[in-house]
């Protein structure tokens, strides 16, 4: 099987015009709508000088009109993983158009200027996207067209059987991480199926999506967990469930997918390679898509040949693997390496030495910044390991680990700083990224950082960036941070007493409303008015997430 319409042609095609390729809460769009859309939005990107667009935007349809604006522009896109402002600041060296909600003000392309689509060249760079930083800075990786039909032609032959002819493809992944952009994004355009515009962020929306025929989910090991546990509404139909990012725990594979009653199949790949093979079963052998090579080398190292990489011949990986007669299976990373004081020492094998502790349940280890490199321990205590830490506390509990690992490793080598968390911190991809393990050493801050600041008689609107190395996130949901309502309070409340002359007491709070979560990696915008005795609050982005008033005592 092989895509219905290539993307350099996706536009430019007879196809059916009232196909819907989009659906959401505004209702259906067809592909002529799409059409319209991006010819206006390409004429603007042409009236726009440079060559490179940063682009992001929550919205997967909206992305997606932007996106092949760029590229019938000529255009190449970066795509960023979140908004935050160090993001957006790192993008201006990578970027000379801002696009999106990337830019100060979303650019809205004027109704009556629009340009006639041309077939897009296949053989240019019209795509940068970052690795996942798992093990590192996370770094830019060029894709052409070629490259990107070459995948979703291999995605297709695969799963393309399994997947209900014209279902909707949701996900709960982004389409920021390259996972979400071919599966949520490409994939679908290419062949015939309807993207859903918004993300899934909850079980219960499940039940909402379209169900003749029965929906695909894009979504990874950390949301599944949920499912497993039984969190699948009793409403929700699925006709087929992807999942990526990390490995499926057994348990959880096996569980998520008696309680989804669809087809179930886990994506091995990266930003670099794009996706490689597949399994349906749980600790199963990997399969690799069709015409994609698999070799391991004598070093262990797994390699690929496949049309999606751009280059003849075999690309190293840094998996470790071994072939087996039911496919190849993985053995962990072979670049977590870190020099210390000049020694080399495997961080795979630090952390398999830890979790081999009768106190350690998990570990990861990260190598810190700073003027001279040492390493960080971040652990999940066992049964044991609690009881160790509530009788000699978390100093004595390091120490006695340091102890333990001195007969495998030099001293110099050893973690020096160690964390206890309830749960490793993940994405929702379920990586757990290098970066956020090393906030975790950082000193932790009270409030977000300002990214800018609107002041009026009364009334003061911050924009806000969120970041994970705030205090109110450690310990507070590992496996899915959010934002706690008493922290939003705490953040008005410290924002407004510094805006205006709020004198009296706190004194309660009145129409106090949690619509959605607050998230690591977002940016919101925070409104405060004040109005004598009552401070009235907002938190949103393209959505409302609280509201309410917080009353004061008169004059004291």
């Amino acid at each position: 099987m092989s895509p219905e319409t290539p993307l350099a042609t996706l536009l430019t095609s007879a196809g059916r015009a009232a196909r819907p390729v989009a659906l959401g809460p505004e209702g259906a769009v067809d592909a002529a709508e799409l059409r319209a859309a991006v010819a206006r939005a390409s004429a603007y990107v042409q009236s726009q000088p440079g060559t490179t667009a940063a682009l992001y935007h929550g919205d997967s349809y909206q992305f997606a009109v932007w996106l092949f604006a760029c590229w019938h522009a000529g255009r190449v896109v970066v795509v960023p993983a979140d908004k935050v402002a160090d993001t957006r600041g790192a993008l201006a060296a990578d970027a000379h158009l801002a696009l999106g909600e990337l830019a100060a003000d979303e650019p809205r392309p004027a109704p009556g200027a629009a340009v006639a689509l041309a077939p897009i060249a296949r053989d240019r760079v019209l795509l940068r996207v970052y690795t996942s930083g798992s093990t590192g800075r996370p770094a830019l990786i060029d894709k052409t067209l070629a490259q990107l039909e070459a995948e979703i032609a291999a995605i297709d032959a695969a799963l393309g059987p399994s997947a209900p002819p014209g279902a909707a493809v949701a996900g709960t992944v982004s389409h920021q991480h390259f996972y979400g952009l071919m599966f949520r994004v490409l994939w679908p355009l290419a062949t015939g199926r309807p993207i859903v515009r918004r993300s899934v962020r909850f079980p219960e929306e499940l039940a909402a999506l379209p169900t003749m025929p029965p929906p695909v989910l894009v979504t990874s090991p950390v949301f599944l967990g949920v499912l497993a546990s039984g969190g699948v509404p009793r409403a929700a139909q699925l006709g087929l469930v992807l999942s990526a990012g990390s490995a499926l725990a057994t348990d959880i594979a096996r569980a998520a997918r008696d309680a989804i009653g669809a087809p179930l199949f886990e994506i091995y790949g990266s930003a670099e390679s794009g996706a490689v093979a597949l399994r349906r079963e749980p600790g199963a052998g990997w399969q690799p898509l069709p015409g994609i090579g698999i070799r391991v080398t004598p070093a262990g190292t797994l390699e690929i040949a496949a049309p999606q990489l751009g280059t003849r011949g075999w690309q190293p990986t840094a998996d470790r693997a071994q072939v087996t007669e039911a496919g190849f299976e993985l053995a962990g990373r072979a670049d977590r390496l870190a020099k210390i004081a000049d020694k080399r020492v495997s961080l795979d094998r630090l952390e398999a030495a830890l979790e081999a502790s009768a106190l350690v349940g998990a570990a990861r280890v990260v190598v810190l910044p700073g003027p001279h490199a040492e390493l960080g321990a971040v652990l999940v205590a066992s049964v044991a390991g609690r009881a160790a830490l509530a009788r000699d506390g978390a100093f004595a509990t390091g120490r006695a680990l340091r102890r333990a690992l001195a007969g495998e490793f030099e001293a110099v080598v050893l973690p020096r700083r160690f964390r206890f968390v309830d749960e490793l911190p993940r994405d929702p991809l379920g990586k757990t990224r290098a970066g956020e393990l090393a906030a975790l050493f950082a000193p932790a801050r009270l409030r977000p950082i300002v990214a800018t600041r609107e002041a009026g008689d009364g009334q003061l609107r911050l924009k806000l960036e969120i970041d994970r190395s705030l205090a109110c996130f450690r310990g507070h949901f590992p496996a899915q941070p959010v934002v706690p309502g008493v922290a939003q309070l705490e953040w008005a409340i410290g924002f407004a007493r510094e805006a205006f002359d709020i004198r009296g007491a706190f004194s309660g709070v009145d129409a106090l409303k949690f619509q959605r979560i607050i998230a690591p990696g977002m940016a919101v915008t925070l409104t405060l008015e004040w109005r004598g005795t009552t401070l009235a609050f907002r938190f949103e982005s393209d959505t409302p997430h609280s509201s309410g008033r917080i009353l004061f005592a008169g004059e004291p």
